[in-house]
Parts: structure tokens; sequence; C-alpha cells
């Protein structure tokens, strides 16, 4: 049996996107508009949609916010990473496996703040099989 192997190039690819993305939720959530200065805003919470626009175009990908969330506290952060049934590019195929139904089932209470990138990349003979 052949393996699929990712070169390091791709690899170091998804790894830099990956990170672009979880630092580019943040600022996002924190500056919203809305109300004057001084008055409290909660930020956008539960699954959202994002789009990281860099060099190469448009990406869009999940991000899920807990709804408790408060830019005043440090949350930690998960990072999922979906399989080959999952590429795509509509950013929202990856929150449907693995960790997106638990969360969906624990919602109100979840504790993390979870990033799901999307691979873009639809060639390679993992889809077939």
């Amino acid at each position: 049996m052949r393996l699929h192997m990712l070169s390091i190039r791709s690899i170091q690819r998804l790894l830099l996107t990956t990170v672009l993305m979880v630092l580019a939720a943040r600022p996002v959530m924190a500056q919203r508009s809305g109300p004057q200065p001084g008055t409290a805003q909660r930020p956008a919470t539960g699954f959202l949609l994002r789009t990281l626009k860099d060099e190469a175009g448009s990406h869009k990908y999940s991000v899920f916010i807990p709804h408790n969330y408060t830019s005043a506290k440090k949350w930690p952060v998960i990072v999922f990473l979906h399989g080959a049934g999952e590429r795509g590019n509509d950013g929202v195929l990856p929150t449907t496996v693995g960790i997106g139904p638990i969360i969906q089932q624990r919602e109100a209470n979840f504790p993390f703040v979870v990033v799901f990138p999307q691979c873009e990349d639809m060639r390679g003979r993992l889809l077939k099989g």
C-alpha cells in the first residue's frame, strides 16, 4: 500500500495558513463596529465563517467562539485538521465531522476557541479511495 505523502513545503504552507487564520480570527472578533467607546458590546460567538486574504487569494475557514467569550480572558485554541473528504473551499465542510458535531451538542458551554482551516487542494488520489 502506498501512502499519500505531503511535501515539506505543503506542510509548512498549511501550518503557516493555520497560524494566520488563528491570528486573523482574534482581531476580527475584538474590532467590530458598534456602540460608542465605554459601552459594553459582546463579540460574535458560535460558529463563524471567516475569510483570510493573502497573496494567493481568499481562503474561507470557520472558527468557533465560546458563547461566554470575553477578550479579557486568555482562551485555549484547538486547530482541527480535517480528513481528505472535507477538502474544498466553502470553509464550512470541516465543521461537519470530528469535533464539529461534538461542539454543536455542547455549544452553549464549550470552553475552547476552535479553528477549522480547510485544505483547498482537490487533487490527489485520496478523494478516489
